[in-house]
C-alpha cells in the first residue's frame, strides 16, 4: 500500500476531529450578539416633572424585540438613544418598560412601567420584548417637522463601553399642526415610516 493511501484515515480522523470540535464550539461556546428586531410603531412626548411651567422632560417609547443569536446567554445591562441630529439632546436614558404602547395625559387608564427590566437575560435563541421608554430632562427643546436620527446602544456584559446595536430615524416630516401640538403637550403613538437601517 502507497504512502498516500496509508496517510487518509488520517486525514479522515483529524477533519472528523475538527468538525466536532468546531460544531461543539458552535453550539455551546459561540459568543451571543445581541440584534434587534424591526420597528412598527413608536411612541413620543413631552411629559412635566417637578414644579416647572413648561413640559421639561423629552419621552420616546419604543417597542424592542431583543434577541440572542449565539450559543451564551448575553446579559443587557442597559440601553440608550444617542442623538445624531440634536445637539441639544444628547442622550435618552432608559428609564422603564411599560406594559402599553399608548399613554395620554387624558387617559383614566393607568400605565404600569417595570423599572427594573433591566439588566435582562437574554439566553440562546431567546426573544425578549417590550415598550422601552427613553428620556431626557430638557425644557428648551421641542418636536418639530423634522427628521430625528438615533444610535440606540446598548451596555452588555463581557463587553467593555456602549456600543451601538440599531439606527432609529423618528420622521415627523409630515406631521400635522395638531399632531405637533400634542407632540410637546402630551404623548402620541406614530407608525415608523421609514427603512430602517440595522
Amino acid at each position: 500500500m502507497s504512502d498516500k493511501a496509508s496517510n487518509w484515515p488520517m486525514a479522515v480522523s483529524a477533519l472528523a476531529l475538527a468538525f466536532t470540535v468546531l460544531s461543539f464550539w458552535y453550539m455551546n461556546w459561540r459568543r451571543g450578539k445581541l440584534h434587534i428586531g424591526n420597528i412598527q410603531h413608536f411612541g413620543a412626548g413631552k411629559a412635566l416633572e417637578g414644579n416647572e411651567d413648561k413640559k421639561n422632560v423629552v419621552v420616546i417609547k419604543l417597542p424592542l424585540i431583543l434577541f440572542n443569536t449565539g450559543a451564551r446567554p448575553l446579559v443587557v445591562e442597559s440601553l440608550q438613544l444617542v442623538s445624531n441630529s440634536i445637539d441639544s439632546l444628547s442622550v435618552l436614558s432608559f428609564e422603564r418598560v411599560d406594559d402599553q404602547i399608548t399613554m395620554t395625559s387624558q387617559s383614566q387608564q393607568e400605565i404600569t412601567g417595570d423599572y427594573f427590566f433591566i439588566p435582562v437575560l437574554i439566553k440562546p435563541n431567546e426573544v425578549v420584548k417590550g415598550n422601552f421608554v427613553f428620556e431626557a430632562r430638557n425644557s428648551a427643546f421641542d418636536f418639530s417637522q423634522s427628521k430625528y436620527s438615533f444610535n440606540l446602544e446598548a451596555q452588555v456584559s463581557g463587553r467593555r463601553g456602549w456600543r451601538k446595536v440599531k439606527n432609529i430615524e423618528l420622521d415627523f416630516t409630515k406631521a400635522t399642526d395638531i399632531e405637533l401640538f400634542n407632540l410637546n403637550e402630551f404623548f402620541s403613538v406614530f407608525p415608523y415610516r421609514i427603512n430602517e437601517c440595522a
